[in-house]
């Protein structure tokens, strides 16, 4: 998974869970999804932590899951 499809999926979650996540959250997310598609240092370090993260926590949910 390249950092564009990061960027792309952590938009697809904040979207699906967009009732359940406070406006702190989507924040700091869309700095993140920002920084992933514009800077390419930020980007490799930023893609690897949310991997790490995702990876941790059982993978980023399909689109096909509620």
């Amino acid at each position: 998974m390249n950092s564009i499809d990061v960027a792309t999926d952590l938009e697809d979650f904040l979207y699906r869970h967009k009732e359940s996540i406070t406006p702190r959250e989507v924040y700091f997310a869309g700095m993140g999804i920002n920084l992933i598609r514009q800077n390419p240092p930020i980007r490799d370090l930023v893609s690897k932590f949310i991997m790490e993260e995702v990876e941790r926590h059982g993978g980023i949910p399909t689109k096909t899951e509620p």
